[in-house]
């Protein structure tokens, strides 16, 4: 079979073409299908690359690995029974919908449900690499599409905390069985939540998951960053802006507000958005004040998340009065007095010599943040850049303490003039490691071998080596510049592995 057949077919493949878009990453994979699918089997195969995750393809001709005896789970009765039993050895399920099908519950009676999450692919998506290993999909023998995520080990405790959450926001009218209309007198929206269906105790102790029904619309992110008509993103964020005032009107200060954790459905005569994601949610008994609704977004992640899809202008849009900050004082001698300022703004100040910052200095280092998060237009690249991208890859294939080196070095380059220069570098270097983890992931699934880390791939530590030079060369403008010029060329001996 011609690799370059191949290849045309996986393009085509709109999961393909929609979240990963790379042409040698599709050649990388053409070349392996090409040498092993037999004669007679060549049409089935490009239709199954067309229409089908070409991930499953790989596992069918992958070596078959024996999976040892397993006990059946046990069900609890009672979420809080569920959460509250030691955490045991022993594999459990709750039934959130007790309408769930029959495929459903013999599918959460494996009682080797890790080993079962293991086998699942990781949700397709924008930020498939980013969350690998904690959020997937499967069908069952119905053909339902459900979707598993797995608790954070970072975090533990977040589902008690989101389901909880949950079962709170059902009281306020959300739900999945039913839309819950939203209006003002310029708009109207629908809100509704995924179809949660069950949450699962793995054999190891602190092995939780969380089932819900596939959503199919895309998120608000996913959106946004394929809308350029002004008028398209003004409907879609005067909408959200009217779903962020109705929650803090219930009370409701929902910590993960963000374009990721929210899906749009624009088939129906008024926009559907199903919201997600409610481990840092928390309720008041009464209306949340402006001022408490300011502070909870300044301390969150929603100003920051949509600054980097968004212009300033669509930014205070959004936001309107819950976001002033040419209001904020930088002459505040008095403390810090957000409950819960942000650790890598602090951390940073404190290592410009700053170790008691004032409010003032908080003010002033936050407005100075502000003029790197926006995306903006290259002509000479053709496309649009999105400086926080940067940071959130970083944070979640590197840790805290280099994206912290990312996000200073990006404010050095913006006060000498070369910010333009070093986002467009470090967005190749992303590039180049996200096309590697992509090759990494196929040869797992080939082999039955576990994932690389991001940081010990050829590109990963190229990545990060030019990250410590340049974070060492803050402060020496010539320095800098030099090293951002000809430090992100990657060495010719670097190949990528192949199949």
């Amino acid at each position: 079979m011609k690799t370059q057949t191949v290849k045309t077919a996986i393009i085509s493949n709109q999961e393909f073409s929609r979240f990963i878009n790379s042409d040698g990453f599709a050649d990388f994979i053409a070349k392996h299908f090409a040498k092993i699918i037999p004669p007679e089997s060549i049409e089935k195969t490009l239709q199954n690359l067309i229409n089908k995750d070409y991930r499953s393809l790989a596992r069918d001709h992958a070596p078959t690995i024996k999976k040892p005896a397993s006990s059946t789970a046990n069900e609890s009765h009672s979420l809080d029974v569920f959460f509250s039993i030691n955490r045991d050895e022993t594999p459990r399920f709750f039934l959130i919908n007790k309408e769930a099908s029959p495929p459903l519950k013999a599918f959460l009676r494996s009682g080797d449900f890790d080993s079962t999450f293991n086998e699942c692919f990781d949700l397709p998506g924008i930020y498939r690499l980013v969350r690998r290993g904690l959020v997937k999909s499967t069908f069952l023998e119905d053909g339902t599409e459900i979707v598993i995520k797995k608790q954070n080990d970072k975090k533990k405790n977040s589902f008690i905390s989101e389901h909880t959450a949950i079962q709170n926001l059902k009281s306020f009218g959300f739900n999945n069985a039913s839309i819950k209309e939203i209006s003002n007198s310029a708009c109207k929206i629908g809100v509704k939540l995924p179809n949660y269906i069950a949450v699962v105790k793995g054999q190891k102790a602190d092995n939780f998951y969380s089932i819900s029904e596939k959503v199919s619309s895309p998120t608000v992110e996913e959106v946004l960053l394929a809308t350029n008509n002004p008028k398209d993103r003004k409907k879609i964020l005067e909408e959200l802006s009217l779903l962020l005032q109705h929650l803090y009107s219930q009370g409701v200060l929902w910590g993960d507000f963000a374009p990721r954790n929210i899906l749009l459905d624009q088939s129906s005569s008024h926009n559907i958005y199903t919201v997600l994601d409610f481990e840092k949610t928390k309720f008041s008994p009464s209306p949340v004040d402006i001022n408490t609704a300011s502070v909870h977004l300044r301390e969150g992640v929603a100003i920051e998340e949509f600054s980097a899809l968004s212009s300033r202008e669509e930014v205070r849009l959004l936001f309107g009065d819950y976001f002033k900050p040419e209001a904020w004082d930088t002459l505040d001698k008095s403390p810090i007095n957000l409950s819960h300022p942000k650790s890598d703004y602090i951390s940073t100040i404190n290592r410009r010599g700053n170790v008691s910052p004032s409010m003032g200095d908080y003010n002033k280092f936050e407005l100075e943040n502000i003029e790197i998060r926006h995306p903006f237009f290259d002509a000479k690249e053709g496309k649009t850049l999105y400086p926080l991208h940067i940071c959130f890859k970083v944070y979640h294939y590197f840790g805290y303490v280099d994206d912290m080196k990312v996000m200073e070095i990006l404010l050095y380059a913006k006060s000498i003039g070369c910010f333009d220069t070093c986002v467009k570098a470090f967005s190749k270097g992303l590039e180049t490691l996200d096309d590697e983890m992509y090759k990494d992931e196929f040869l797992s699934i080939l082999h039955k071998t576990d994932l690389t880390p991001a940081q010990d791939l050829p590109a990963g530590k190229f990545f990060l080596s030019n990250v410590y030079a340049l974070h060492k060369l803050i402060g020496t403008e010539t320095s800098f510049i030099d090293r951002l010029a000809h430090g992100h060329i990657k060495p010719r001996n670097e190949a990528s592995k192949s199949p």
